[in-house]
This record gives C-alpha cells, sequence and structure tokens, in this order.
C-alpha cells in the first residue's frame, strides 16, 4: 500500500493540472464503481451456501483488495496534483532581478 501511494503523485504527470485533476477524478468515479459492484457481487455471495461459493468469496475479496489498492493510488496521485495547484508560486532570482 504504501507503494500505491508513492508511485500516485506519477499518475497523469504529463497533462496540465486540471486536467489531470479531471482524469483522476474519472478514473476514480470508475474504480468506486467497479468497487461497489463487487462489493454487492461479494455479499450475495456470503449468503449463499453452495461450496464453490467460498471460492468465489475469496476471489472477490482478492478483487476487492486489488481495487482499494488501486483507488489508494489514484487519491494520492489526486492529493499531489491538488497540493501543486494550491502550492503558492515561490519566486526564483531571475524573477525578482527582472522587476
Amino acid at each position: 500500500m504504501s507503494r500505491a501511494k508513492e508511485t500516485g503523485k506519477f499518475l497523469f504527470k504529463d497533462l496540465q493540472a486540471e486536467e489531470r485533476i479531471d482524469k483522476i477524478n474519472s478514473m476514480m468515479g470508475k474504480l468506486k464503481a467497479a468497487l461497489d459492484v463487487e462489493t454487492t457481487s461479494r455479499l450475495e455471495l456470503s449468503h449463499s451456501t453452495d461450496l464453490d461459493s467460498v471460492k468465489l468469496i475469496t476471489q472477490s475479496d482478492l478483487r476487492v483488495q486489488g481495487l482499494s489498492v488501486l483507488l489508494l493510488h489514484y487519491c494520492a496521485g489526486l492529493q499531489h496534483a491538488q497540493e501543486l495547484i494550491n502550492r503558492p508560486e515561490v519566486k526564483t532570482d531571475s524573477q525578482d532581478t527582472k522587476k
């Protein structure tokens, strides 16, 4: 999980800040929807008494875990992009000498 946090700041790094935030938000929406579907599916499986359900629940748990890590990855990217927008510009020496 810490790796997901570290690498999130590189998501869509080549895009402009606003476009980057929009892209990350779009992907997070898709991930949340997929996570909701998988969570609902897992809940339905947990009510089943089939022996096959145990295997399917395990697989579903792995998918939920994977989607959660991806969501964490995108959250870290979003946080990084927003911090860049909110960070005050730092004047360089060359900007100060031009005035």
